[in-house]
């Protein structure tokens, strides 16, 4: 038996201190090394070997121990503070005591935490013997996911472990039983921890998510600790451990294959020709066996600050600064404390490891997602090397909104960056630019927010979303369509409902009871009636009131509102009662609503909305709207009354405004006659026709793109409509989207504007013939070369006929 472990042996002992200089400066190559043994052994006799042959062993200067012997350890690691950690390691006797790998882990982390308060930066290397290799992983697995920087900081500042025999798949059943065997007969039964020893056995559930554990967080770091594994190649006489007496059964203990840790290229294998029992004892620098290890340690001191470095570095060098652009202002904000820790747990902060983390965000529309999200992202921000913001309402508005980011990007390495043209290839370029960027071994540090991502995303989820297995993704959506890790956002409990409306008024409220059950806790209806009550100065009994009254008059036209997602009438009538508020103020604010109804929801900027429409051929039906025309003032005033009632709101950068998706569906839905709708619609067309001619003549890249969107808009109800004077604006449209996409929605667009000239001007007017050439060119672009050939042979035909 080995000797007796008392309390002074337990816990983190300090060996050796060489890591600073006389005037207490620390070395740039000082290193902890601290040693744990293994089960059934004393935590100083364990590294302890017998000087030479023939030498009293009950005598302790007949031992060295290779830790401190300065020809040794001390001498590879001149600058090393060296220590050894102990815990109660006996399985069998009076002294026997439960062990678990997990259990010293802990408290293995714990006194490196309190030893180590003012050096967590200083590399770190771990020398274990057999169990005390399973506690090591075990608590470095644990360091590596702890929110306590101090424990975290263990598992970043480990850059070397060397294992002598850890069975890390375990042992045979023979070894097991011929312990077990000799303890019981020596001890009894009743003295013996059956279960602590099974553990170790191969195969065992709670050995394998020890060890599948770590390699887990290990094997996807970015730059892994350097590994040197020793594998024994003699039989050991097992029982000889309980009783020195018995050396007739030897066995194979842990071999190659369960005694190597394999974590990727930084591991080092070793034999040694000996038994389990000396695997971890030297007794002369010059064995075959420290040779290896001094090899392996050497490069471990000499390699480790370097490899802190570039855990370190990805932070900075791929730093990408935040922007503001298409972020939701969060001013009027209320924590919502359970959701954002729910996100920071999706989140943490773990160094080095890269596996990807996908959180999402999902539920009804107006919980208050975006905000959420981006709430999230801007107090963030310093957490993430990258925090990239896309819209994700449809598949284009998310290609675009990726294809924009790759000017932000900085160390682009040798990632193949695109031309800057608007073509559609150029974008799929720029997505591929930015997902291999993303994808850099080390840039595993950003965070990518797919905000209201409302249609069928997971189908084309590979196309749209970075490969490697690293980063950061936050989502939002509608539909509970992910079995990622995620969030059911609902409504608000009353108490942050007050919070929300009061927050918005910029004061307390009293006896707002009656008005808090009346919103239900939709979020989007409380800000509503917050933004009516503040810029009304309404008392909440009149609020009340008039919310019946239009309540009412919604429902006797309630053909008008088909929004069934919200059976409730909080939302409906809160947006009806601002809407009408605005109108009786500012008329010219409400019809810019109706206008936007027709475009894109998001960024909307003076220079589209106040397009001078005298350049296409106008109508003076259009005058009821043409008050904007060329005046940014009365754009930028009718914005200010919508954002007063909460109805639209900017960007944090302020250089863009947008309306909630689900605002803009009821404000198509709120254009009172079918008249009215198809003015507004042609208006909103002429809007965009005007800038598409614009790009189309003179592009600047970012400009046009941010007109994709709205062009995408009007096209969608085009093809539903059936006007037949609106040829002009199609075609421009149709040339302005082809230069980013040959889509089948283009093909639409060319297909209707050809029938239209075909009707007005003849099959063989010349503006009929470019129309066919150009539908020739994109389907030669869509691959559809018999249809190409068909299109460039009738214009060659017709033009000849004209021209001769």
């Amino acid at each position: 038996m080995p000797r007796a472990i008392t309390a002074k042996d337990v816990g983190l002992k300090v060996l050796l201190d060489e890591s600073k200089d006389d005037n207490g400066v620390e070395y740039d190559d000082a290193v902890d090394i601290v040693a744990v043994h293994g089960t059934g052994a004393h935590p100083d006799d364990t590294w302890c070997a017998i000087r030479e042959p023939g030498l009293d062993v009950r005598d302790p200067n007949s031992y060295i121990n290779w830790l401190i012997e300065p020809t040794m350890l001390p001498k590879v690691a001149p600058n090393a503070r060296i220590m050894r950690y102990g815990y109660h390691s006996q399985w069998y006797g009076e002294e026997r005591t439960k062990t678990s790998p997990s259990e010293i882990g802990q408290t293995l982390l714990l006194s490196l935490k309190h030893r180590r308060s003012e050096c967590q930066r200083r590399p770190i290397i771990f020398v274990a013997h057999s169990f005390g290799g399973l506690a090591v992983i075990s608590a470095l697995r644990y360091a590596a996911s702890s929110d306590d920087e101090p424990r975290s900081n263990i598992y970043k500042s480990t850059t070397g472990l060397v294992f002598f025999s850890t069975p890390f798949r375990g042992w045979g059943e023979l070894v097991s039983e011929e312990l077990l065997r000799t303890a019981k007969k020596k001890f009894g039964k009743g003295q013996v921890f059956e279960k602590d020893l099974r553990i170790r056995e191969n195969g065992d559930k709670y050995l394998r998510e020890i060890v599948d554990g770590y390699l887990e967080v290990v094997g996807k770091s970015s730059e892994k600790p350097k590994v040197a594994c020793f594998y024994e190649q003699r039989p050991t006489a097992i029982a000889s451990i309980v009783d020195k007496t018995q050396l007739h059964e030897k066995l194979m203990w842990v071999e190659e294959s369960s005694g190597t840790l394999d974590i990727g290229g930084s591991v080092k294998k070793y034999s040694r020709d000996c038994d389990h029992l000396t695997m971890n004892k030297f007794w002369d620098p010059e064995q075959e066996a420290f040779l290896a290890l001094t090899e392996a340690v050497e490069e471990m001191v000499k390699d480790g600050p370097k490899l802190l470095e570039r855990r370190r570095r990805p932070l900075d060098t791929y730093r990408t600064p935040f922007v503001l652009t298409g972020i939701p202002n969060t001013d009027y904000f209320v924590e919502r404390k359970a959701e954002m820790d729910k996100m920071d747990a999706a989140f943490p902060k773990i160094e080095g490891v890269v596996s990807r983390k996908v959180f999402v965000l999902y539920g009804t529309g107006g919980m208050g997602k975006t905000q959420l999200a981006a709430n999230y992202a801007r107090r963030q921000q310093n957490r993430f090397s990258a925090v990239i913001w896309l819209n994700g309402s449809s598949k284009d508005a998310l290609q675009q909104s990726l294809a924009s980011v790759v000017n932000r990007l900085p160390d682009r390495g040798s990632v193949t960056w695109p031309a800057h043209t608007p073509e559609s290839d150029s974008i799929q370029q720029s997505m591929k630019a930015v997902f291999d960027w993303l994808s850099i071994p080390g840039n595993a540090n950003w965070l990518l927010v797919y905000d209201n991502l409302d249609w069928d995303w997971q189908k084309e989820w590979d196309d749209i979303s970075p490969q490697a297995d690293q980063g950061n993704i936050l989502i939002t959506t509608r539909p509970d369509r992910s079995r990622k890790d995620g969030l059911c956002v609902g409504k608000v409990d009353n108490t942050l409902a007050r919070r929300i409306i009061e927050e918005r008024m910029g004061k307390q409220l009293q006896h707002v009871e009656d008005l808090l059950d009346m919103l239900q806790g939709l979020p989007l209806a409380l800000v509503q009636a917050g933004a009516y009550l503040r810029t009304t100065n309404m008392q909440i009994p009149k609020y009340i009131q008039t919310y019946n009254e239009t309540w009412t008059s919604l429902m006797e036209g309630q053909h008008r509102h088909p929004l069934t997602e919200y059976p409730d009438r909080s939302v409906l009538t809160t947006w009806q009662m601002s809407y009408n508020q605005v109108k009786s103020e500012e008329p010219k604010a409400a019809k810019l609503l109706d206008l936007w109804a027709f475009l894109s929801p998001n960024d909307i900027w003076d220079e589209l909305a106040t397009s001078n429409l005298h350049l296409l051929s106008y109508s003076s039906d259009f005058d009821s709207l043409s008050f904007l025309s060329g005046n940014e003032n009365v754009f930028y005033e009718c914005v200010r009354w919508l954002s007063q009632y909460s109805l639209v709101s900017a960007d944090i950068a302020g250089t863009s405004h947008s309306i909630h998706p689900v605002v803009h569906a009821w404000s198509l839905h709120n254009v009172r006659t079918l008249g009215e709708e198809q003015l507004i619609f042609s208006f909103a067309l002429h809007l965009v026709a005007v800038r598409a001619q614009e790009h189309n003549e003179s592009t600047s890249r970012d400009s046009a793109r941010r007109l994709v969107p709205h062009a995408k808009a009007v096209s969608k109800t085009l093809q539903s409509s059936n006007e037949t004077n609106l040829t002009d604006c199609c075609s421009k449209i149709a040339d302005f989207l082809y230069s980013w996409e040959k889509s089948e929605e283009v093909e639409k667009l060319y297909q209707r504007v050809l029938e239209e000239m075909e009707r007005v001007w003849g099959p063989d007017h010349t503006s009929t013939l470019n129309t066919v050439n150009n539908l020739g060119n994109l389907y030669s672009k869509q691959g559809k070369m018999l249809e190409a050939e068909q299109m460039y042979k009738r214009a060659l035909e017709g033009k000849e006929k004209a021209w001769g």
